[in-house]
């Protein structure tokens, strides 16, 4: 949203305020049905998870390109994006990590997320270099064609259903062994808090702050393609530090 906030804004006559709703809508959402999503990943499997999500993030990406109103723009992004990115986030890819890279559990978790940063930087970098021909409708039907081109195919051909030395259909760790936690139990542990506590912080931050770079380096006379990169660059910082990160731990 933060390479369309301003185009969107000017085009539609809208105000970034309303934009910056389907932002927060977007968040909420996400937040709320992240525990869900766990649930299903261990009730079905993750490539179930992860190809439902994909499919519906581009779905509702594709269909952002023909809003015409905030509140299709709310229940587009803000509820059925928001749907989507949470079965794509660190749920069913924490599980998954968890799973196959036990011993290194840190840097596995750090490469995996530093794919973020990596999608971040090449897609921007991409959009902004054709966002003068492709419009911001273009751009959402662009990114819809990269989910389900290039992201689908890999969930479907190279996610196995179970760890290594894994029976299938078997649920649990690799080893079978560790604590089980329940909700209840896993409310009243203060690690929990402060993971939730630094998770708000870098959300704030990923999204709220991130939003707005391009429209506000715009408003300074930054051009467009040099505004773009800038928002790219946050994703190639954030890269090293996600790596720096894992190998620290």
């Amino acid at each position: 949203m933060g390479l369309m906030l301003k185009p969107m804004a000017d085009d539609l006559n809208w105000s970034r305020a309303t934009l910056s709703l389907t932002v927060t809508v977007f968040m909420v959402v996400s937040a709320v049905v992240l525990p869900f999503i766990g649930r299903l990943v261990d009730r079905y499997n993750i490539r179930t998870v992860l190809l439902t999500s994909l499919l519906l993030s581009s779905v509702s990406i594709a269909l952002m390109s023909v809003i015409r109103t905030p509140l299709q723009a709310i229940m587009l992004y803000g509820v059925l994006f928001g749907l989507a990115t949470a079965g794509t986030s660190v749920a069913p890819i924490g599980v998954m990590v968890s799973r196959w890279f036990p011993e290194r559990l840190g840097m596995a978790n750090s490469i995996a997320i530093s794919g973020m940063g990596i999608g971040q930087l090449v897609i921007i970098l991409l959009l902004t270099s054709q966002f003068e021909v492709l419009g911001w409708r273009g751009s959402f039907l662009a990114l819809a064609a990269l989910g389900l081109v290039l992201i689908v195919p890999l969930i479907l051909l190279k996610i196995p259903l179970t760890a290594p030395g894994e029976v299938a259909g078997q649920k649990g760790s690799p080893a079978g062994s560790g604590p089980q936690w329940t909700v209840s139990a896993s409310l009243r542990e203060p690690k929990l808090w402060y993971l939730i506590v630094i998770y708000a912080i870098c959300g704030f931050q990923d999204f709220f702050v991130a939003t707005h770079v391009v429209a506000y380096a715009r408003d300074q006379g930054v051009g467009a393609v040099l505004s773009g990169n800038l928002y790219a660059l946050m994703g190639l910082v954030g890269l090293a530090g996600v790596l720096a990160a894992g190998l620290g731990s």
